[in-house]
């Protein structure tokens, strides 16, 4: 079951302060419509009681899906989750447990293990494609701000990322799943993406420091 608490929030348009409901887990196993609100962004949607306006606020908060033993945590600066942590270990030895710092990779997280993927070699395939990106800037004309996880097609053995871009277009990198599966099981890091002790922050910094050795 979800585990509520109370969100304290500021209205940009009226400046109205007000408590409102938020959630300090959610449980993907068992609150499906939850689960939704989660990955569409929908928990951190807020209607202020005097204007009517309606915005969104980020606040820390946790998912947990029991079938795919994962807790993700998102990690605004003003929560300390390392205390909750160990105390799901106890509970859950197996788990996986991530912490991110802005709501697309917290939904990012989510749809990556849901779709029973390694999250490690995923992100070391998004930094791959954004420095090839980059490299090609001049030639494109985009500048990649951020490469994320959008889909797997296993009937057509490719991953899908997204590229976000100050240019604001679309675009679609496709990936086929035997680079992940080498990635994951013949090369040369494949030890550095199994599932290590304290290591919760899987992002570019975790890549630079891979790849630093």
């Amino acid at each position: 079951m979800a585990i509520k608490k109370e969100v304290n929030c500021t209205c940009p348009e009226c400046k109205r302060v007000f408590m409102s409901k938020g959630y300090e887990i959610v449980n993907g196993s068992v609150d499906e419509h939850l689960r939704q609100a989660v990955v569409t962004g929908r928990i951190f949607d807020f209607t202020c009681p005097n204007c009517n306006y309606i915005f969104r606020q980020l606040y820390a908060t946790a998912y947990q899906d029991m079938e795919k033993q994962m807790m993700i945590f998102l990690d605004l600066g003003d929560h300390d989750w390392s205390e909750k942590i160990a105390e799901t270990k106890k509970l859950f030895p197996d788990y996986s447990f991530r912490v991110v710092r802005d709501m697309m990779a917290y939904i990012e997280k989510i749809h990556i293990f849901s779709a029973g993927l390694n999250d490690k070699v995923i992100t070391y395939l998004e930094a791959y494609i954004k420095k090839s990106m980059v490299d090609r800037k001049a030639e494109t004309g985009i500048e990649p701000s951020q490469v994320l996880f959008d889909s797997l097609h296993g009937s057509k053995g490719l991953i899908s990322f997204g590229v976000l871009n100050p240019q604001k277009k679309r675009v679609m990198i496709d990936t086929p799943i035997t680079d992940y599966q080498h990635l994951l099981n013949q090369s040369a890091i494949k030890e550095r993406f199994s599932e290590k002790d304290d290591e919760y922050y899987i992002d570019e910094g975790w890549v630079k420091r891979l790849e630093m050795g």
